[in-house]
């Protein structure tokens, strides 16, 4: 049956992406939502594009500084130290934090159910 057609190639990792990025939108709901500042964003020794971003944000009086990775959300368009970027944080543990960014799992979510369909 999978011999006659190679779109079951698609299906498993078509599923393992929607369940990603669905998990990520029910997190969204469930996270507090801050707007945060780079305070340090500085290039790796790795070959391609790999930078180390600090983000500092307040919460309830509280300043926190997170690392993130290069593909933190608006980060990787190019955004330099003092520049402002939303961020969601775990309200148990505020130090965990990562971008707001709803548009690209929705998008990563209708690319998932298309390579699920075809």
């Amino acid at each position: 049956m999978f011999s006659e057609s190679v779109h079951h190639i698609f299906v498993i990792p078509g599923c393992l992406l929607l369940v990603l990025a669905a998990f990520n939108l029910l997190r969204y709901r469930s996270w507090g939502r801050v707007t945060g500042t780079i305070v340090e964003r500085r290039a790796l020794p790795i070959e391609g594009e790999h930078d180390k971003i600090k983000v500092a944000y307040v919460i309830s009086d509280r300043r926190y500084v997170s690392d993130v990775q290069q593909t933190f959300g608006q980060v990787r368009i190019g955004a330099e130290a003092n520049d402002e970027v939303e961020i969601s944080y775990d309200p148990l543990n505020p130090s965990r934090c990562m971008a707001y960014a709803p548009t690209e799992n929705i998008c990563t979510v209708a690319i998932a159910i298309v390579m699920i369909l075809v």
